[in-house]
C-alpha cells in the first residue's frame, strides 16, 4: 500500500516529541515516531495500511495523550487513500479538528 502520512504543526507550543498508536481492523498495533520537518516545529509521521477496514490513530505529544483524539479513518483499498485536513496540520487540544479522506476508485 501508499504510506499515509501525518503532519502535525506544533508551533505554538513547547511540544518536543510527538508519536501516535495505529491499531490495524484486524486488532494489530503499531507506533510511529514523528520526525521534525525542516528545523521547525512541524512533525511527520507514516504509516501503511496493510487491510481494509477501521484504522484507529491516537496521536500523543510528550507520551501524553490528546484529549478526544482517537481518529477512525475506514480504508478500502490500502493503495487509493490520502489524509489531509487541518486536523492532520494542526490539531489542538479541546478544539474540533478536520481530517478530509480522499480514496480512488
Amino acid at each position: 500500500g501508499k504510506p499515509a502520512n501525518i503532519i502535525v504543526d506544533c508551533y505554538d507550543s513547547e511540544i518536543t516529541r510527538v508519536t501516535a498508536k495505529v491499531q490495524t481492523p484486524s486488532g494489530d498495533s503499531w507506533n510511529i515516531e514523528f520526525e521534525p520537518k525542516f528545523k521547525s516545529k512541524v512533525y511527520e509521521g507514516t504509516y501503511i495500511p496493510v487491510e481494509p477496514g477501521y484504522y484507529v490513530v491516537k496521536v500523543m505529544f510528550d507520551n501524553e495523550a490528546i484529549p478526544e483524539n482517537l481518529y477512525r479513518v475506514l480504508i478500502g483499498n490500502p493503495d487509493g487513500v490520502c489524509l489531509d485536513g487541518e486536523g492532520l496540520q494542526y490539531a489542538f487540544v479541546n478544539n474540533d479538528n478536520v481530517i478530509d479522506v480522499y480514496t480512488e476508485k
